[in-house]
């Protein structure tokens, strides 16, 4: 490999880790913000704030940045987005940080299932092997046995996981937009649907963010924004076989955060969970990533 194509993989790492700490850090200040505001103003401002950020971004960057013949595609993959922040939000309020980022960025579980469905691709051993190793994880985090977590914590999980089916189904959204869409008109049309599709529920439960102050409300949205300019700058240096392993650098940061601001430790069956989660999570891209459905 030469010097240039390495300090591209390089750069290609880099940005993707950034973008993976900025997630965290949205987790983390959603977490926060959850107990002070309603979920509705936090996922109508979060993404009324991207929009504007992005689109005044995009004014430099790219011409006709809202041109789009593919309006029902974007406006599918802006719902089936919202609906997995719903479901990660919901969660980070009753589970620990690293568990609920973890859990609702597992699609590389689900996304066999999205493409089986969709493609009518059947799923070979290999892959199998690799959902398996996932899912014992995710029994692991439940423990439905020791009693570690309460009945509303467990349900908790499963809401988490099922935030990463609908991002499996989001993602695969994305692919279809890619073939002919740019990232920025990808990225506006979600920010935008998903700011209109929020604000009626915004308006119904909107109180005043004097006790939170508007930095936090515009960090949420900045930090949304950053997150797709980040990991649309990784995939322009490196491709997603080589960056894939990174996006569970999520577990490091959350777990980071969780310790430093809810003194968060994971439980042994937890830790094992999150282990078997990023295992079978890793592989699972891997096979994806060299065909092997």
């Amino acid at each position: 490999m030469d010097i240039s194509k390495q300090h591209a993989h390089l750069k290609g790492i880099c940005f993707v880790l950034l973008g993976f700490f900025c997630a965290s850090c949205l987790s983390a200040l959603g977490k926060t913000l959850l107990h002070k505001i309603p979920l509705g103003t936090i996922l109508f401002t979060q993404n009324a704030v991207a929009f504007t950020l992005y689109f005044l971004f995009s004014t430099f960057t790219c011409k006709n940045p809202l041109k789009t013949h593919r309006f029902k595609l974007h406006l599918f993959r802006a719902i089936m987005g919202l609906a997995s922040y719903v479901c990660l939000f919901l969660a980070i309020r009753y589970i620990p940080l690293v568990n609920a980022t973890l859990l609702a960025n597992s699609a590389p579980l689900f996304l066999p299932f999205v493409i089986l469905i969709w493609f009518h691709q059947r799923i070979r051993i290999g892959l199998w092997i690799s959902l398996l190793i996932g899912f014992t994880g995710v029994i692991c985090i439940v423990n439905p046995i020791g009693g570690i977590f309460s009945l509303l914590n467990s349900w908790m999980v499963l809401v988490a996981l099922l935030g990463s089916v609908f991002s499996a189904i989001a993602l695969q959204s994305i692919r279809y937009l890619l073939e002919t869409e740019k990232i920025t008109t990808v990225n506006l049309y979600y920010f935008g649907l998903s700011s209109l599709i929020t604000l009626p529920w915004a308006l119904m439960e909107w109180q005043s963010f004097e006790q939170i102050g508007w930095l936090s409300i515009f960090g949420i949205g900045f930090f949304l924004m950053l997150i797709q300019f980040f990991l649309a700058a990784a995939y322009r240096y490196a491709n997603p076989t080589l960056l894939g392993p990174f996006n569970y650098s999520i577990v490091i940061f959350s777990g980071i955060l969780g310790w430093i601001f809810w003194g968060e430790i994971p439980t042994i069956m937890g830790g094992i969970g999150l282990l078997l989660i990023t295992l079978g999570g890793i592989l699972s891209m891997t096979k994806l990533a060299k065909g092997s459905l």
